[in-house]
Formats: structure tokens, C-alpha cells, sequence
């Protein structure tokens, strides 16, 4: 059985990480200690060669954690026999230097390792095995002494191990608290990005196949009424049917391949020269990138951004018959800016109107698109001059 079990939780390499810089910290402390005791005392105490090998230890099992913290660091959270080792040493020389020496405070710094080591349980046993050995040495001191009196040394010194320990324990569960908060934050954004994304594809399916899937629905709905009273009209009925669930197909896998178009683990910049490279191949129309250094961490704003991008360039190929086309992406002021420049036919934008009544919505989805994200669309397009589509995006959702 692990002797660790007992005294605290498991501690897993996060929480090991981020108790190394305090447990550094002690270390050093205890090192700093160690070398003021040795010119303290002088070594004048008895027998020298033992204390100063006794001290020579002590100075060893700080040292080397303190070196080597990522091999000694398992060893001490799962096996709290290294840190009693250490305690039974320590308490050992401060016996024979007695509590008055700067060593005393090497003491307290293995009290405050229990409770940083091991919480609040090993703290309290660590406490006890302290005060005990303290009480022994005292007492030993006391018979060769002639009794040893003084608040201090009775009572000042002692309670100090309980609440340093207490400090080490109470440090090591916020350490705890904030790593259960992180991860709970970051859940909860892994919950709502799952549900953001869910969102974006029940959008994306209704905006396209299922209105496609709902009017084969229809007209099949009324093809059993045609084949008997008119069979010319069953016969295009059907023709259109087909046709009709042909662009269903073709609708579903060019929104399956849209899904996969952006790749979170490459920039924005990359996905947006991946995707018009495509197009390029496929439409024949030359296309002139000015990507700046831009990334986008939101998984909505890197979708609805390349969405939009992808029907403008739609929208140039159906309608513009331009030759050119340039794509800009920079980010400036905490915003993203995306602009796509054709020089093409261009338009009368008091004509825009009259074309969305002719089943054209591709820029009002567009700006519906750059709404839904804390963003706005602009468009500018004269006659024979090409037309420019600009997009301004907030970089993060706090900017909205």
C-alpha cells in the first residue's frame, strides 16, 4: 500500500508543478540556515566530527531536492518516510545545539514541507512527531542543564510547528482549489464551444439541405397525384426530383467538406490561403493574398470568417466575371479585418434590393454571418469597377 494514501490525495504532475517553487523556496531557505548555524556556533558543542557530519546531511537532503526537483520530487510526495527521516535528523541536531541556535528554523521549514507535501493530514501527524521530538530534546537538554525555563522555549518556540505546518497545508489547498477551478472553467468552455458547434452545424444544415431535402419532400408528395391524372407532368415532376436530390447530394457533401475546411491546429492565415488556393484551382480566376499575422483562437469566429470569405468568392465566380481577385486579412485595433476586391462587373447597389428578390441572399447572409459573431458587413461596387466586400470582426468575444 502507498504510505502516502493516508496523508493527502494523490498529487498528479500539475499539482507537482506548481508546489515546486515553494518547496524551492523552503529549500533555499534551510540551505541559507544551515551555513548561518555553522558560523554561529562554531562547533564547540561536543562532539564535532558527528554534529558536522549530522549537519553535512541536513544540507544533502535540501540541497538535492532543491537540484534535482523533478527526480526527487515523486519520491517525497509518495513516500513521506524521506520527509521523516529528515524530520528525525533535524530534531537531532537541534537537541544537542538546543532551540536558541538559527538552526531552529530549519525546523519549521520541515514542518511547513509536511503541510505543502502532504495537506492538512500529514501536516497534523508531522506536528505531533515535531512537538514529541522537540519535548525529548528539551528534556534532555533540561538534565544536563539543570532544568531549562522560559516562556519561550517552553511554549513560543513549539507552537510554531503546528501552525507553520497549518500555512504549508492551507497553501497547498489553494494550489488545489485554483487547479480544480481552472478545470472546471476549462470544461465548462469545452461544454459551451461543443454546443456553440452543434449550433453552427444545425444552422448550416438548415440553411441549405434540409430546405433542398424539404422540397423534394413536396413535389414527391405530389408526384402520386400526376403519374394517374397527368403523366406529362409526373414524367418532368420526377425529372426535377432528380435533380433536385442530385444537388441535395452534392449540397450535403460540399457541406461536409466546408466542416473540415477549417483545421483548428493552423492559423487562420493558413486556412484562409488553403481555401482560396482551392477555389483558385477549381474557378480559374487568379487570386492575390495579403494575409497579415492573424490568428483566431474561437472556433466560431474562425468558421463564420471563412464562410464568409467562401461566398464571397462564390459570388464572384457566379456573377462578377472578374479575372482577379484580391484577399486581404489584418488585424488592427483588436479587430479583425477581412476585405475581398474583385475587378469584375461590379453593381448598382441601389439595385440590391431587386436582387435578393431574386432569390440572391448571399451578401445579406453574409452580414447576417458577421452579426452573429459582433461584427458588420460593408459592400462597395460601381458598374464596370468591380466591388469590394469588407468584413470587420472583433479578435475575442470580450471585444462584441
Amino acid at each position: 500500500m502507498d504510505s502516502r494514501a493516508w496523508l493527502a490525495p494523490r498529487t498528479g504532475g500539475e499539482i507537482n508543478e506548481r508546489l515546486a517553487p515553494l518547496c524551492k523556496l523552503v529549500f533555499n531557505f534551510r540551505l541559507i540556515v544551515v551555513a548561518i548555524t555553522v558560523f554561529s556556533i562554531g562547533f564547540e558543542n561536543g562532539n564535532k566530527p558527528a554534529l558536522l557530519a549530522a549537519l553535512t546531511l541536513a544540507t544533502a537532503a535540501s540541497f538535492l531536492p532543491l537540484r534535482y526537483w523533478n527526480r526527487f520530487s515523486p519520491m517525497l510526495l509518495r513516500h513521506p518516510a524521506f520527509l521523516g527521516g529528515d524530520l528525525v535528523l533535524t530534531m537531532l541536531i537541534l537537541s544537542v545545539i538546543g532551540p536558541e541556535s538559527p538552526f531552529f528554523y530549519f525546523t519549521l521549514g520541515t514542518s511547513l514541507l509536511s503541510g505543502v507535501l502532504y495537506g492538512a493530514p500529514g501536516a497534523a501527524v508531522f506536528s505531533v512527531l515535531l512537538l514529541a521530538m522537540y519535548g525529548f530534546g528539551l528534556a534532555e537538554r533540561s538534565q544536563m542543564r539543570e532544568g531549562i525555563e522560559g516562556f519561550q522555549l517552553l511554549v513560543g518556540y513549539p507552537v510554531l510547528y503546528p501552525i507553520s505546518a497549518a500555512a504549508g497545508a492551507a497553501v497547498r489547498h489553494l494550489i488545489e482549489s485554483q487547479k480544480a477551478a481552472e478545470e472546471a472553467l476549462a470544461a465548462s468552455a469545452r461544454s459551451a464551444a461543443i454546443e456553440r458547434e452543434r449550433a453552427r452545424i444545425a444552422r448550416e444544415m438548415h440553411d441549405s439541405l434540409a430546405k433542398s431535402i424539404h422540397g423534394i419532400g413536396l413535389q414527391a408528395a405530389a408526384l402520386k397525384k400526376w403519374i394517374h391524372g397527368d403523366p406529362a407532368r409526373a414524367e418532368r415532376d420526377a425529372t426535377v426530383i432528380s435533380e433536385a436530390a442530385q444537388r441535395a447530394a452534392s449540397e450535403a457533401r460540399g457541406l461536409i467538406r466546408d466542416l473540415r475546411m477549417d483545421v483548428p491546429d493552423i492559423s487562420l492565415c493558413d486556412s484562409f490561403a488553403a481555401f482560396a488556393g482551392q477555389w483558385s484551382e477549381e474557378s480559374g480566376i487568379a487570386v492575390a493574398l495579403d494575409l497579415g499575422d492573424v490568428d483566431c483562437s474561437c472556433p466560431e469566429r474562425r468558421w463564420e470568417l471563412l464562410s464568409i470569405l467562401k461566398e464571397a468568392l462564390h459570388n464572384v465566380e457566379r456573377h462578377a466575371s472578374a479575372e482577379k481577385v484580391r484577399v486581404a486579412l489584418i488585424e488592427q485595433s483588436g479587430e479583425i479585418h477581412l476585405e475581398v476586391a474583385d475587378d469584375g462587373e461590379g453593381f448598382d447597389l441601389s439595385d440590391l434590393p431587386s436582387i435578393q428578390r431574386a432569390g440572391h441572399f448571399g451578401l445579406m447572409g453574409m452580414a447576417e454571418r458577421a452579426e452573429r459573431i459582433g461584427g458588420h458587413l460593408d459592400v462597395r461596387s460601381v458598374p464596370a469597377n468591380g466591388a469590394v466586400v469588407s468584413v470587420r470582426v472583433p479578435l475575442t468575444e470580450e471585444g462584441a
